[in-house]
């Protein structure tokens, strides 16, 4: 049986798409470096539980200690995040 199950994981599609790549991608030291403030912003989102006005995820903000959050993970709010709370 223990055969049969390691020539399914070699051959079925489910369990490739599943693996890490053999071979590791890496981007080229440097491929992200910022001439002026603000030029490169990285964020992300995670899910909290939900609080009492509704708000549900918070975008975090690598760079900075700072986390928001927001009603949802719409493109319209972390714009209105931004312009709310950097750049204005």
């Amino acid at each position: 049986m223990a055969d049969g199950i390691l020539r399914f994981c070699d051959h079925g599609h489910r369990c490739q798409t599943a693996k890490k790549p053999s071979v590791g991608v890496h981007q080229p030291p440097g491929h992200l470096l910022a001439t002026t403030p603000l030029e490169v912003v990285a964020m992300d989102f995670t899910k909290l539980e939900v609080s009492g006005d509704g708000k549900k995820d918070v975008l975090v903000f690598t760079k900075w200690t700072v986390a928001i959050a927001t009603k949802d993970q719409a493109s319209m709010s972390v714009v209105k995040v931004l312009l709310k709370e950097h750049i204005t």
